[in-house]
């Protein structure tokens, strides 16, 4: 992994595929005064609900009725496609189904996947019509989000979109790359996420952030990975996933398991590595006897309850470790450790370097 030059703590902005991003877009909302404000990744040819990234104040009918509608009913997002932006004034007739409060603005510009898809901004009010300032902000907003999506800040790590059917919706500049070279890399990374993703959270819900651990073309992968969507529709799901490779002895690779329980377990470990918890309090978690679950969990994954946790603690400070700048002693407590000393010491022990040495070598 490449050597990261840092120079003090950045804010990270969150963007509308991100589970942080709804108070961004709420707060570009509020600087442009709008009634309603929609941000996605369009497919000009096939407009789909799920291409829809973040909505505030637009009912669901009226982005269906949107989607759904005859070409006429998409002339503001066209002409920004053409222009960069665009305006529209209550003057002006007839609207389309997102502009129908009287003012709007949109602002758009093309995605570089073969598929021509368009990231957009349209925002509405009744008081006044747009400023060409607010479109300037609304277009450099846009633009932030598109580039620190296509621009992951953390090297060897990819991004992508996916949509209904498995379908692509975006994915970050590098990873483009590599799908015209292996275009079934997508169709590979879900068939291997999703039987755990299934087995060890069947009453999934939006926006919880899950990860497993796969094999990815025969590499151990980290995927981290939540469903979201703009409005209550089924069909406004859509995927944010991550990948990032797994360092050897980081964590183990563990796909779709015999028993449920041990699944469920799993899944525990991974939402509370924080809390460190006991052998019995996993056992009790998975409806089993300590003796009987440490066995059978053994079997199953390969290793002991006590290391799988102890890598899941450990894997995810190597992952701050190179990617933040927050202070070892928050690291250490953050996941689970009682000391920066014992952090220190079992980081050591298992890694081979100090939690400050792998950080300047990483």
């Amino acid at each position: 992994m490449r050597k990261q030059k840092r120079q003090g703590v950045a804010r990270v902005v969150a963007g509308p595929w991100d589970t942080r991003g709804n108070d961004e877009v709420a707060a570009v909302r509020r600087k442009l005064n709008a009634k309603a404000i929609a941000v996605g990744l369009l497919d000009d040819k096939q407009p789909a609900l799920d291409q829809f990234l973040a909505v505030r104040g637009y009912g669901d009918a009226t982005i269906k009725q949107w989607c759904e509608g005859p070409q006429t009913n998409r002339r503001l997002l066209r002409g920004a496609q053409r222009d960069g932006c665009t305006f529209r004034t209550s003057r002006e007739k007839p609207a389309d189904a997102l502009t129908r409060e009287g003012y709007a603005v949109a602002v758009a510009f093309a995605d570089c996947l073969p598929t021509k898809r368009w990231w957009f901004i349209v925002a509405c009010r009744k008081t006044e019509p747009f400023t060409e300032a607010e479109a300037a902000h609304a277009y450099l907003v846009l633009r932030g989000w598109q580039n620190r999506f296509d621009r992951p800040d953390e090297p060897d790590m990819q991004r992508f979109l996916v949509g209904q059917n498995d379908q692509l919706l975006g994915a970050d500049m590098v990873t483009q790359g590599q799908l015209m070279q292996r275009p079934a890399l997508t169709r590979e990374l879900l068939e291997a996420v999703r039987p755990p993703l299934e087995q060890r959270w069947p009453m999934l819900k939006d926006n919880d952030v899950h990860d497993v651990a796969i094999l990815l073309a025969g590499k151990p992968t980290w995927v981290r990975l939540h469903r979201s969507r703009a409005t209550n529709d089924p069909k406004a799901a859509w995927w944010h996933v991550e990948t990032r490779p797994l360092e050897k002895d980081e964590l183990a690779v563990v796909g779709e398991v015999e028993d449920e329980r041990i699944a469920s377990a799993i899944a525990f470990l991974h939402e509370n590595y924080a809390k460190s918890p006991s052998l019995a309090a996993t056992a009790k978690h998975a409806h089993m006897s300590p003796f009987h679950f440490h066995r059978l969990f053994s079997k199953q994954v390969g290793v002991s309850p006590k290391q799988y946790a102890q890598r899941k603690q450990l894997q995810v400070a190597r992952w701050l470790l190179r990617s933040t700048r927050q202070p070892i002693g928050d690291i250490a407590t953050s996941t689970g450790f009682s000391s920066h000393g014992h952090f220190t010491s079992t980081f050591h022990r298992v890694v081979g370097q100090s939690p400050s040495q792998y950080r300047e070598t990483h």
